[in-house]
């Protein structure tokens, strides 16, 4: 599967066989197949961001529980998985096949999406201690996509830009949570290739240090 082609139509071939036949399986549904490949593109342009089942029902005219339901049964098929008020596909090689049909301009959270699987694969496999994944988000407005808790590690809190610089809205989201978890520790991945230091405080690395 080394070979780009040969990876994307094996990708595709798979989502239309979910899509087609495995979604009607699960669930008894009359929604046409296109509608669920429509709103799973949607959800590669949502990922990530805290997702409002009644705006995404009314932009496909379905009912929010419709739309609930059709959600929960791309989880059961795992398309998708949710964390916290977002969600973030399985498979990468999906999402980039649905964004490919959308144009390829799609702002994708690429780096984000990669350290969301890369953390859920390692509290599926860390089987000596109980890992919690969660995220966190202020009154204010202030987010932190990822908060890694474990009686070894401790708290991490984990901002991530898809640029190689720490954004303010990155470290207002780190010190919001810092106020709330004064031991917890403080880090940034990034899409970049440098790994640094912010106000004593902030260790800065690129992804593929974790991954």
């Amino acid at each position: 599967m080394r070979d780009a082609v040969q990876r994307g139509q094996a990708l595709s071939s798979l989502l239309d066989t979910v899509i087609e036949r495995d979604f009607y399986f699960v669930r008894n549904s009359k929604i046409r197949p296109h509608v669920l490949r429509e709103i799973l593109v949607s959800l590669v342009v949502l990922q990530g961001e805290p997702l409002s089942v009644s705006q995404l029902a009314r932009r496909f005219r379905l009912s929010a529980p419709s739309m609930k339901a059709i959600l929960q049964t791309f989880e059961d098929l795992f398309l998708v998985r949710n964390h916290g008020r977002a969600l973030y596909f399985e498979d990468l090689g999906v999402a980039e096949i649905l964004r490919e049909e959308f144009g390829g301009r799609v702002p994708v959270r690429d780096v984000e999406a990669l350290l969301f699987s890369e953390l859920k694969a390692i509290r599926a496999y860390t089987s000596d201690e109980r890992v919690k994944l969660s995220d966190y988000r202020s009154r204010g407005g202030s987010t932190v996509p990822f908060i890694l808790q474990s009686k070894s590690v401790g708290v991490v809190a984990i901002a991530v830009d898809e640029g190689d610089e720490l954004t303010e809205k990155s470290l207002k989201g780190l010190y919001s949570f810092k106020r709330t978890s004064p031991s917890a520790r403080l880090l940034h991945v990034h899409g970049g290739s440098r790994a640094s230091i912010h106000h004593d405080r902030v260790l800065s690395v690129p992804v593929g240090w974790v991954v």
